[in-house]
C-alpha cells in the first residue's frame, strides 16, 4: 500500500496514498473534548463533501487535504472581519458553531461541515462582507490560497478548471460597477422608486455570498429576514420538494435539435421578459371586437398604470426602462409581510448572490424618512396580503371533485408574489424545457388569484375560446380574480396596473399532492390524459384506472433484467416501489445528476434530451438535443439503480402527464439480499455492462506504466473481475492472499485497527506485494470494505509471474517496482499506525474524564481508575506545555544567535575595511621608496620627506594598533558556549515521569519551567562574562 512522497504530493498513481500523518505533538490541540466527530477520519470525509471540489478527483482532494491543517478557535475569536482583505482562505466546521455578522446584526449560523470563505481563497471577492466569529470552542479545516496554488501546480485539469473560474468571475466584476449592483436593487418591487442615495447606502450594508450547487438561498418553512438577489448563476424555486420555476443569470438561448438534426428552433428566452409561445391551436373566436370598448379598457389601464407610477415617484430621474440583469427572492420576507418563505431556492450551479437583511434595511431608513413613506405603501399584514387559499373555488379543482385532505396540502405549499406597477406577470418558465410542437396549453393547470392590486390581460390576436372563455383582450381584473397557466402559454400577456400582491398554486404542487394522495389521483390524471390527448373520458379513463400492480409487472417482465426473475421478486419490487407524478415540462431525471433510482413509466409520453451549452456569437446557448422518446412500459435509470453508473448520461423531460414506479438502490439492494438466484443474475448482468472496461483499466494503470504494452495487455486480459455489494469485505487484515486489487467501481473504505483511516475509490490498487513476492508470507495491512456496489479486478500471482517468464526483460522493472512498493507500503502503515494510536489514545483519555459514557468496555474505567487516568492526562498535557515550551526557548535562541552572528560579521567587516586601508598605505610608501631611491627618504633641512608629502595629500591616515575594532570571539569556532545548542531538545525521546512524583504538581512544573525558560539565558550571560 503505496504512501506519498516525502514533499507531502499525492503521488499519480491511485493507490492507497493519502496525506501525511500529522505528528501527534503537533496535533494535540486538534482533539474535540466533546467527543463529536470521528478525527482524521471525519476530516477527510468533510474535505471530500466540499462543493467547491465536486468536479475535481479524488487525488486533487487528498492533495488538498495534506495542505490544510485544522485550528481550534476558543468562544468569541474573530475569525474574519468584515471590510478586511485578509485572510485569504477558506474554512470547514469540523465541529462546533460559528456566527456570520453583517453591521453588527447576526445574520446566520455555522454548524458542522459548513464552508466559507471560497470566493476570498479564489480572488473572486477582493473584501470579507461579514464578521465571522466563533459562537463556541470550535475546530476548523483551513486552506491558504497558497496552498491551492501549491496543489494546483501538479494537477492541470484541476488548474484548467480553477482558472476558468476566476477569469470568468473576473471579467463579470469588471463589467459589474457599483452603479450597476445599485441599479439591480430596482428590481425589487418596494425598491423600484428609491432614491439613489438611499439605495447606495443599502449597497454599503448588503452581504455577498457564493452558493454552490445544491445549496439553499431559501428553504421553504424555514423563518427569514432578508431578501437576495441573484447577479450571477443559476437557481431553480421549489414548492413541496417540486421545481416549480428556473431563472438564470445571464440569460441564455434555447434551441431545439432532434438526433438527425431535422429541426431546429430558437426558443428566443435570452431575457425575462421573452415569452414562451405554444403551439398553433385551434380557435373558435366568438365574434367581432368591440373596438371603442377595447379603446375605453385601454385608456383606463394607461390612466392607472400613471396613477400608480406617479404616487412615490421621487424628485430625481429614475431611468428604470433598462435595469441591470438581475433577479430578486423574498421581497415579502424583507418588508416583514411574511414571517417564514413560501419556497425554495435553491442553487443548480456556482451563483454570485448578494443578500439585504431587513436589518440594514431598518438602519437605512431613519437616515432617508422619504424613502420610509415610500416603503409604507407596501406594508401590508400578511392575511390581507396573502390570504389562505387552496384553489377549492378553481373550475378544474372543482369538477373532479378532489378530497379535503388534497385542498389542505395545495394551500399549505403557495408562492407568495409581489409585483410593481407595469411588470409583466409570468407563473413559470418550465415550458422552455419543450418545443413548440408538442407545448399544449391546456394540460397547464396552474393557477393564481390576485389579492390585491389589477391586471391586464392582453390575448393572442385569434384566442382559444376553450382556453379563455368569455376573457377579452385588454380585460382588467381586480382582486379575487383568477390568473390560469394556460394564459401564458397560449401567447396572453398579464401586466400588473398597479402594486400587485399574488399567490401563485403551482402545478408541480398539485403533482405531489396526487403522488401522496392514491384516491385524488385515481381521480385526477384520468381527466388530465383526456385534455391532452382529445380522447373520449371513458375509453381514457379505462386505460388510466388499470394503473395496478400487474400492469407495472407485466412491464417489467418485457424488460430484459428482470426477464427469468420470480413473482415473488417482482412484488417485492413493486411493494418498495413509490408512484411519482409528472407534469409536462417537468424534468423527471436531469442530466448530470446523481441518482440511485430506477423508474418504470406506466402513463404519458416522455422524452430522452442530451443537453449541451455552447458560445455562439458572444451568447450562451442551451441546445436540447431529442434522441428519442419513451411511451407506455419505458423503463429508464437501471444501471444507476444498480450501481453501475453514478450519474445520470441524459435527461428525460415529460411530455403529458406522466405517472412512473420509483425503486430506490438502497430498496433493490434489501431485496437482492433475500433472492439469490436474481442476485446472481443481477451480478451477471452488471458485470457485462462493465467487462469493456476491465482490460483497460489495468493495461493504462499508472502502476505498470513502467512496462511494455505486450506485459500489460496480457496481464489486463487475463485479470478476473468480480462484484461486491455495499458492506462486504474485500480483504481482511492480517489475512494472506495470492491477488493484487484495482478497484475499477465504486468506493470502500480502508480500515487498519478497525478504524477507518482513509476512502479509495476507482483506480486505485492494493495488495501489490501479494503477486510480486513468490512467497504466502506476506499479509495484507488492513481491511477493505465496500461503501457502495463495486466491481474490482484481481491479478493472480501465477498469472503475474506467468507474464513476467514470457516476457523476460521485464524482470528489472519488476523488481524496481517491488522495492518502490514496499518502501511506500512500509512508510504508509506506519502513518496509519501513528493515526490509530493518537485516536485511540485520545478517545481512552476523554472517555476517562467523562466516565466512560462512550466506553465500548465500561467496565475498564471506573472510579477506581478514574484518579489515575486523571493524572495520567494532567501528566500529558504537562508534557506537552512543556514541548511547546522548549520549542519557544529553541526559537528564541535561534534568534539570538543570528543577531549575535549578524553583529559579528558586521563588526568583522568594517575591521577588514580599516586594515584593507592600512595595508594600502604600507603598499603604496614601499612603491615610492624603491622608485625614488634610498636619497628620497633622508630628511633636508628644507621639510619632509616625498613619501610623507604623498601619504598626507593621498591617504587616510592609518589606525594605530590599539585603536582597532574588536569583533570579540568568532562564532564559528568551537567549543564556544555562547552558540552551542541548548541540552534538550524538543526532537529528542522524552519519557513521562513515574506517576506520584512530585514532577506532576502544577506548582514544581511551573516553577521547573521558569528555570529552564531562564537557563539559556543566564548560561548565555555567563559565557559573555568569562
Amino acid at each position: 500500500m503505496p504512501e506519498d512522497s516525502a514533499s507531502h504530493q499525492v503521488s499519480s498513481r491511485k493507490s492507497f496514498a493519502f496525506k501525511e500523518p500529522i505528528d501527534p505533538d503537533d496535533d494535540y490541540e486538534g482533539t474535540n473534548p466533546l467527543g463529536h466527530g470521528d478525527g482524521l477520519a471525519g476530516f477527510e470525509k468533510l474535505a471530500h463533501a466540499i462543493p467547491l471540489f465536486h468536479e475535481c478527483s479524488y487525488d486533487f482532494v487528498e492533495a488538498v487535504i495534506v495542505k490544510m491543517r485544522k485550528i481550534l478557535l476558543r468562544s468569541g475569536q474573530v475569525i474574519a472581519e468584515q471590510g478586511s482583505e485578509l485572510p485569504r482562505c477558506m474554512y470547514a466546521v469540523l465541529w462546533g458553531t460559528a456566527e456570520v455578522s453583517c453591521c453588527g446584526e447576526t445574520t446566520a449560523t455555522l454548524a458542522e461541515g459548513s464552508t466559507f470563505g471560497e470566493a476570498q481563497m479564489l480572488g473572486i471577492y477582493d473584501r470579507w462582507t461579514t464578521t465571522v466569529t466563533a459562537r463556541s470552542s470550535c475546530m476548523m479545516c483551513e486552506l491558504t490560497q497558497t496552498s491551492l496554488k501549491d496543489v494546483l501546480r501538479d494537477h492541470s485539469e484541476e488548474y484548467e478548471y480553477f482558472s476558468s473560474i476566476t477569469d470568468y468571475y473576473a471579467i463579470r466584476n469588471e463589467e459589474w460597477t457599483d452603479a450597476d449592483v445599485r441599479q439591480s436593487l430596482r428590481h425589487c418591487a418596494c425598491l423600484r422608486q428609491a432614491s439613489g442615495a438611499f439605495l447606495t447606502a443599502l449597497q454599503a450594508g448588503m452581504e455577498r455570498r457564493f452558493f454552490f450547487a445544491g445549496d439553499c438561498i431559501f428553504t421553504e418553512g424555514d423563518e427569514a429576514e432578508y431578501m437576495a438577489c441573484l447577479y450571477d448563476g443559476e437557481v431553480v424555486v421549489e414548492l413541496a420538494g417540486r421545481v416549480v420555476r428556473h431563472e438564470e443569470v445571464p440569460g441564455v438561448q434555447i434551441k431545439f435539435t432532434t438526433a438527425e438534426d431535422l429541426a431546429a428552433s430558437p426558443s428566443g428566452a435570452t431575457r425575462q421578459s421573452v415569452t414562451f409561445r405554444g403551439s398553433s391551436i385551434a380557435t373558435s373566436d366568438s365574434g367581432s371586437i368591440d373596438m371603442k370598448e377595447l379603446a375605453a379598457s385601454h385608456a383606463k389601464a394607461e390612466a392607472m398604470l400613471r396613477e400608480s407610477l406617479a404616487a412615490g415617484k421621487p424628485d430625481e430621474d429614475i431611468d428604470d426602462s433598462h435595469l441591470p440583469e438581475a433577479v430578486v427572492f423574498g421581497e415579502e420576507a424583507l418588508l416583514g409581510i411574511s414571517q417564514t418563505m413560501s419556497s425554495t431556492v435553491r442553487a443548480r450551479k456556482m451563483s454570485d448572490v448578494r443578500i439585504l437583511h431587513r436589518s440594514t434595511l431598518m438602519q437605512v431608513l431613519n437616515e432617508f424618512p422619504e424613502d420610509r413613506l415610500r416603503l409604507e405603501c407596501f406594508q401590508r399584514h400578511h392575511d390581507e396580503a396573502f390570504p389562505r387559499w387552496s384553489g377549492k373555488e378553481n373550475e378544474f379543482l372543482h369538477s373532479v371533485s378532489c378530497s379535503e385532505d388534497f385542498f389542505e396540502f395545495l394551500s399549505s405549499h403557495v408562492e407568495e408574489r409581489i409585483f410593481f406597477p407595469g411588470d409583466m406577470i409570468k407563473l413559470d418558465s418550465l415550458s422552455k424545457n419543450l418545443h413548440q410542437s408538442i407545448l399544449l396549453p391546456a394540460v397547464n393547470i396552474s393557477i393564481s388569484r390576485i389579492n390585491i392590486g389589477h391586471v391586464r390581460v392582453s390575448l393572442p390576436p385569434h384566442p382559444d375560446r376553450s382556453l379563455f372563455g368569455t376573457l377579452k383582450s385588454g380585460e382588467i381584473l381586480g382582486p379575487g380574480s383568477e390568473i390560469k397557466g394556460s394564459w401564458s402559454w397560449a401567447g396572453a400577456e398579464i401586466q400588473a396596473l398597479q402594486v400587485c400582491y399574488i399567490s401563485v398554486l403551482h402545478r408541480g404542487v398539485m403533482s405531489r399532492a396526487l403522488e401522496e394522495l392514491p384516491a385524488d389521483r385515481e381521480q385526477v390524471v384520468p381527466v388530465l390524459v383526456v385534455n391532452h390527448q382529445h380522447e373520449s373520458q371513458q375509453q381514457q379513463a379505462s386505460k388510466v384506472k388499470s394503473h395496478k400492480q400487474e400492469r407495472v409487472a407485466k412491464i417489467l417482465r418485457e424488460r430484459s433484467i428482470f426477464a427469468n426473475t420470480s413473482q415473488d421478486f417482482l412484488a417485492e419490487i413493486l411493494q418498495f416501489g413509490d408512484i411519482r407524478v409528472f407534469m409536462p415540462g417537468d424534468r423527471i431525471i436531469e442530466q448530470g445528476a446523481d441518482g440511485s433510482s430506477m423508474f418504470i413509466l406506466s402513463v404519458g409520453i416522455a422524452h430522452v434530451v442530451k443537453e449541451q451549452m455552447e458560445e455562439v456569437e458572444s451568447s450562451i446557448v442551451r441546445t436540447l438535443t431529442n434522441i428519442g422518446g419513451l411511451t407506455y412500459g419505458g423503463v429508464f435509470g437501471e444501471l444507476v439503480m444498480l450501481g453501475v453508473q453514478s450519474k445520470r448520461s441524459a435527461s428525460i423531460v415529460a411530455s403529458s402527464i406522466c405517472c412512473t414506479w420509483e425503486v430506490q438502490h438502497h430498496h433493490i439492494l434489501t431485496i437482492l439480499d433475500r433472492h439469490p438466484v436474481e442476485r446472481a443474475n443481477f451480478l451477471k448482468l452488471v458485470e457485462e455492462h462493465l467487462d469493456k472496461l476491465a482490460a483497460p483499466r489495468i493495461i493504462y494503470h499508472q502502476l505498470f506504466s513502467g512496462f511494455h504494452q505486450q506485459f500489460r495487455t496480457l496481464i489486463g486480459v487475463n485479470c478476473e473481475r468480480k462484484l461486491y455489494f455495499p458492506g462486504e469485505a474485500i480483504v481482511r487484515e492480517g489475512c494472506s492472499g495470492d491477488r493484487m486489487y484495482v478497484m475499477n467501481l465504486g468506493s470502500a473504505s480502508v480500515q487498519v485497527a478497525h478504524q477507518h483511516v482513509m476512502q479509495i475509490r476507482g483506480g486505485s490498487h492494493f495488495g501489490f506485494l501479494m503477486i510480486a513476492s513468490g512467497f504466502e508470507k506476506e499479509k495484507h495491512p488492513a481491511t477493505v470494505i465496500t461503501e457502495s456496489m463495486c466491481q474490482v479486478l484481481m491479478i493472480t500471482r501465477s498469472s503475474y509471474h506467468h507474464a513476467l517468464n514470457k516476457y523476460p526483460g521485464m524482470q528489472d522493472v519488476a523488481k524496481a517496482l517491488e522495492a518502490e512498493e514496499r518502501a511506500r507500503c512500509k512508510k504508509q502503515l506506519s502513518g496509519f499506525m501513528k493515526v490509530v494510536q493518537r485516536r485511540r489514545g485520545l478517545r481512552i483519555i476523554m472517555e476517562a474524564l467523562r466516565d466512560g459514557v462512550l466506553s465500548e468496555n465500561k467496565s475498564e474505567i471506573n472510579n477506581a481508575t478514574k484518579d489515575m487516568a486523571a493524572s495520567v492526562f494532567r501528566g500529558w498535557l504537562q508534557e506537552v506545555k512543556r514541548t511547546s515550551a522548549i520549542r519557544r526557548e529553541e526559537e528564541e535562541l535561534r534568534v539570538f544567535n543570528d543577531t549575535q552572528i549578524n553583529n559579528w560579521l558586521e563588526k568583522r567587516k568594517k575591521q577588514i575595511s580599516q586594515v584593507k586601508a592600512q595595508a594600502q598605505t604600507s603598499h603604496v610608501k614601499r612603491a615610492g621608496a624603491r622608485s625614488a631611491g634610498p636619497g628620497a627618504m633622508r630628511k633636508t633641512a628644507r621639510g619632509t620627506t616625498q613619501m610623507q608629502a604623498l601619504t598626507q595629500g593621498s591617504f587616510p591616515k592609518p589606525l594605530k594598533p590599539q585603536e582597532a575594532t574588536p569583533c570579540g570571539p568568532s562564532p564559528y569556532d568551537a567549543p564556544c558556549l555562547i552558540w552551542r545548542r541548548m541540552p534538550h531538545s524538543a526532537r529528542q525521546t522524552r519519557r513521562l515521569p513515574t506517576l506520584g512524583q512530585s514532577g506532576w504538581s502544577e506548582d514544581s512544573g511551573a516553577q521547573r519551567e521558569a528555570s529552564q525558560a531562564s537557563s539559556p539565558m543566564k548560561s548565555q550571560m555567563a559565557a559573555r562574562e568569562s
